[in-house]
C-alpha cells in the first residue's frame, strides 16, 4: 500500500511518499511526478521519510523518474531517506546519481 500526495507553489513541487514503494505501486508514484513535470515543475522533491519498504522495482522508478526530470530540465531530489535506503543507493552506486538531501539541507 502507498499513499501518495503532491503540493506545487510554482515551479516547485514535493510529492510525499508512505508506505511501500514496490512492484505494485511504482508505477503510481512515477505517474505522479510525471503529472507535476507536466504542470511545469522545474524542481521535485520526492519526501521518502515515511517510506517502510522499497524493492528493485521502486529503486528502478526513482531511476525513470530522474531520466525523465533530467529529459526535461528539471531537477530530481530524494528527501529525507531512511538509512537503510541511502545504504542501498550507497552500496549499489545510485548515491551519485540520484541526489540525496536531508530536510535541514538547502
Amino acid at each position: 500500500m502507498i499513499n501518495l500526495s503532491t503540493e506545487m507553489l510554482g515551479d516547485y513541487a514535493r510529492v510525499s511518499v508512505a508506505g511501500d514503494v514496490d512492484f505494485s505501486t511504482t508505477e503510481r508514484l512515477v505517474d505522479k511526478v510525471v503529472e507535476a513535470l507536466a504542470a511545469g515543475a522545474r524542481t521535485v522533491d520526492v519526501e521518502l521519510a515515511a517510506v517502510e519498504f522499497m524493492d528493485s522495482t521502486g529503486i528502478g522508478g526513482l531511476l525513470r523518474i530522474r531520466t525523465r526530470a533530467v529529459d526535461e530540465g528539471a531537477t530530481f531530489r530524494l528527501v529525507n531517506c531512511s538509512a537503510r535506503l541511502r545504504d542501498i543507493l550507497r552500496l549499489t552506486g545510485l548515491d551519485s546519481v540520484l541526489t540525496l538531501v536531508s530536510e535541514e539541507e538547502p
